[in-house]
């Protein structure tokens, strides 16, 4: 049997430290010391991005009902505006039925016919009202605008004849002018004629009437024309200041004949001294002229050749 070996002790305890080591922790492995204010900081850190994006989509918030309150904001000003036109135009319907619907008086529509401007250029202008008026009471009115101290030498008047049975006076239509001056055209030619015409009036030694009417076509007029001769001089008498009734035997539904005024082919009333008492021609293939006096007749082609 073998001897126990045995550890030996030594003399002094404080040398028994220096061979026990005390194990140290790798320097991986340390424990950082936690505090309050680090805690917070390292949740700052984190919630950062959230923090400033809740912050900027409240005053996006604030600022959006700022902007719905205000009452000068761009959008609301839109719906302010909007809502007084509304209102501005729902009170207009309202005074146009009451003055208009008040008595149940019916309503009229008139067709608005525009100013024959492609017809003759004209210096100035007179109003003749023939609402309800009788063919010789427009014949009346048209001769007191020829003898009117307002007409000036070398000046083309036109005669705007307008109707005042209307709430509205409206220019009237060439078929309505010459039902009230109880012109004896053919149905056809009424129908077929444009609603623009030119009632107008020259002034020179003294003023001359004349008349403009257009339509679709030459041979639509010349067919018209025709129907109309055995009695224009008679419709158109009253207008121009003639008396057939001074001598019947001659002017009484006198022949219309070929002639030339001006170099321009006519169809003529030819009166004992050779002048035309009446006659009308063509200022272009859509537009007819009835005149009575050869000066206002070149007048008026001067003119409308411009």
């Amino acid at each position: 049997m073998e001897p126990e070996t045995k550890t030996p002790v030594p003399e002094n305890p404080a040398d028994a430290t220096t061979s026990v080591k005390t194990p140290t922790p790798h320097a991986s492995h340390a424990i950082p010391l936690r505090t309050l204010s680090s805690d917070m900081a390292e949740s700052m850190k984190q919630n950062q991005g959230k923090v400033v994006k809740a912050a900027i989509e409240e005053e996006e918030r604030r600022a959006l009902e700022k902007e719905n309150l205000s009452p000068v904001s761009t959008k609301n000003l839109f719906y302010i505006i909007g809502g007084l036109t509304l209102l501005i135009g729902a009170l207009g319907a309202g005074l146009y039925a009451v003055s208009n619907f008040g008595d149940d008086a019916p309503t009229v529509t008139v067709p608005v016919v525009q100013a024959p401007k492609s017809f003759v250029r004209s210096d100035a202008s007179r109003a003749l009202a023939i609402g309800g008026l009788r063919d010789t009471e427009i014949a009346e009115g048209v001769r007191a605008l020829v003898d009117g101290k307002n007409n000036r030498f070398g000046t083309i008047s036109e005669i705007v004849v307008t109707d005042t049975t209307t709430p509205a006076a409206k220019r009237i239509t060439a078929q309505n002018f010459l039902l009230a001056i109880d012109a004896h055209t053919a149905k056809s030619f009424m129908q077929s004629i444009r609603p623009e015409f030119m009632l107008g009036m020259y002034t020179h030694d003294e003023t001359h009437v004349f008349l403009v009417i257009s339509g679709p076509a030459r041979d639509i007029l010349v067919a018209g024309m025709k129907d109309w001769e055995d009695f224009l001089l008679d419709d158109m008498a009253p207008l121009i200041g003639f008396d057939t009734k001074n001598d019947p035997e001659d002017y009484t539904h006198a022949p219309f004949t070929d002639s030339l005024v001006e170099n321009r082919s006519v169809r003529a009333v030819i009166g004992k001294d050779g002048i035309p008492v009446l006659f009308y021609s063509f200022l272009n293939e859509q537009t007819v002229i009835v005149a009575d006096d050869v000066k206002t007749f070149a007048e008026v082609v001067r003119r409308q050749a411009q």
